[in-house]
C-alpha cells in the first residue's frame, strides 16, 4: 500500500532559504528571492557532555554543560548578473547593510533566515495546469474569431495569443519559489543570529576544465528552531 505524501520520507532536493528578519523600506533581502540555491548544508546540533563523579558512585553522572551548532554552507553557481554573497559579507565587514545604491536586509547585518524543505510530491502539476488553461482559453478565442468571420488574420492572431500564453504561463511557474509553491512543506528551520564568515567567488580557475564555478558562503548562526507537525 503506498504512503500519502504528508507521511512520505523526505527526498532532499525540494528546499527554500529565505531572509525573514524585519526588512527596511527601499532595501532587498539579503538573497534575491528568484535565485535559489544548488545545495545547503543541512542543521545540526550538537550537546556538551561532561563527566562528574558524585561521592562514592560506582558511574560517573552524565551532564549536558551546553550546546552548539553547525555553520551552513550555501552554495549556488556563479553568474554575472548576482551578488548576493559578496554584498552580504561586505556588509557585515563594515558593520552596515546600507553602504551601496541597493541597500540589503535592515539596521544589522546580523538576519534571521528560514529554510523550508518541501515534500517530495507536489500536490498537482501546476506547469501543465497553466498551460492547459492557457492553451483552451487560445483555443477558445481561435474558434470565436472564426465563428465571428475574422477570417485567417484573426485565426493567426489568436493562435499567436495561444503561444504567448502558454509560454507566459509556463515561464511563470519555472522562476523561483513559484516552482516550488504548489507543494506541501513538510519541514522548517528557523535560524537565529546568522552572519556570513566566509566567502568563496567559485571554483578554482582551471583552463582546461569545463566545470560550472561554485560559490560559497558559510553562514555562522546561534541556534534554530524546528517547525515539523509534532514540535
Amino acid at each position: 500500500m503506498a504512503r500519502s505524501n504528508a507521511t512520505d520520507y523526505f527526498q532532499v532536493y525540494p528546499f527554500w532559504l529565505m531572509d525573514v528578519a524585519p526588512i527596511e523600506p527601499l532595501s532587498l533581502p539579503i538573497f534575491t528571492p528568484l535565485l535559489g540555491f544548488s545545495s545547503i548544508t543541512a542543521p545540526e546540533m550538537t550537546l556538551e557532555v561532561v563527566d562528574i563523579d558524585e561521592a562514592n558512585t560506582l558511574f560517573k553522572r552524565k551532564v549536558v554543560k551546553g550546546g552548539s551548532v553547525n555553520s551552513l554552507v550555501l552554495s549556488r553557481a556563479s553568474s554575472w548578473y548576482e551578488a548576493d554573497f559578496y554584498k552580504w559579507i561586505t556588509a557585515t565587514v563594515e558593520g552596515s547593510t546600507g553602504n551601496s545604491k541597493l541597500p540589503i536586509g535592515g539596521i544589522t547585518p546580523r538576519r534571521e533566515l528560514l529554510l523550508v524543505q518541501f515534500l517530495s510530491r507536489a500536490p498537482f502539476d501546476v506547469s501543465t495546469g497553466v498551460a492547459a488553461g492557457a492553451l483552451a482559453a487560445g483555443v477558445a478565442a481561435v474558434v470565436t474569431g472564426a465563428n465571428s468571420g475574422a477570417g485567417a488574420l484573426g485565426v493567426a492572431g489568436a493562435l499567436g495569443n495561444v503561444t504567448a500564453q502558454a509560454a507566459a504561463g509556463a515561464a511563470l511557474v519555472k522562476l523561483g519559489p513559484a516552482e516550488v509553491a504548489p507543494r506541501l512543506p513538510g519541514k522548517a528551520w528557523r535560524l537565529y543570529g546568522c552572519l556570513p564568515s566566509r566567502y568563496k567567488v567559485g571554483g578554482d580557475f582551471d583552463a582546461s576544465s569545463g566545470a560550472i564555478s561554485i560559490a560559497e558562503l558559510e553562514v555562522a548562526y546561534e541556534y534554530f528552531d524546528e517547525i515539523s507537525l509534532a514540535s
